[in-house]
């Protein structure tokens, strides 16, 4: 019998909320410079397949990776057949996963993680994503994180103060401006994620014919 998914595992990342398009979008130049296709490597197939050429693919790996097969052959298992089987697991965890698979192709492995339980990312992942940056990537984050430390730590509280004090004549829509565009910014983000929630098809779940593998 094909080896099947346990996908009690991941329960608690079926009950995360999905980012939306527009989340996307933002953090995929910071999270997935690269394009990350290790999961699509990993089952031989490329962004392009179907969740039945996924399954297909997971059942046919499956059955030359798994432990169990390995040992049927006369082989021994090693720590690296293990986790090289674990490892295919997890990509046919991910692809095999609409809601997962569309993190994953935007945001990568990194990105998949941050969204699903950030607890599991350790310093290393973020430093190796940083060094796959480019150039502009690092320069706008930067730019980015100095805008908002130099308004909101600096020129904000001067400029509140002194229009309070009446020392300054600044109209408080222009002192009020930035903190309005990040709420616009933010209000974008929940609207968009409203929007694909209502869109998306919530309807009832896997037949017997497409459930997932199950481990043996």
């Amino acid at each position: 019998m094909a080896p099947r998914l346990n996908r009690q595992q991941s329960s608690a990342a079926d009950m995360t909320p999905e980012p939306s398009r527009f989340a996307l979008c933002c953090m995929q130049p910071i999270l997935n410079p690269e394009r990350d296709n290790e999961f699509y490597e990993l089952l031989g197939l490329d962004r392009g397949a179907s969740s039945a050429q996924i399954k297909k693919a997971y059942r046919k790996i499956s059955l030359q990776q798994h432990p169990d097969k390995l040992r049927q052959q006369g082989r021994e298992v090693t720590a690296e057949d293990r986790a090289r089987f674990v490892r295919t697991k997890e990509a046919y965890e991910c692809l095999g996963d609409a809601r997962r698979r569309k993190v994953y192709d935007h945001l990568g492995e990194l990105g998949l993680k941050l969204t699903e339980n950030p607890g599991t990312v350790g310093q290393d992942d973020v430093m190796r994503t940083m060094s796959h940056m480019t150039e502009t990537t690092r320069c706008a984050i930067l730019l980015v994180v100095l805008a908002f430390v130099g308004f909101f730590g600096v020129l904000f509280p001067v400029l509140l103060s002194t229009n309070v004090d009446g020392e300054t004549d600044v109209p408080w829509a222009v002192v009020f401006l930035p903190v309005w565009v990040v709420d616009a910014l933010l209000l974008v983000n929940h609207v968009g994620f409203v929007l694909e929630y209502f869109t998306h098809d919530h309807g009832g779940g896997d037949d017997d014919d497409d459930a997932p593998f199950r481990e043996v």
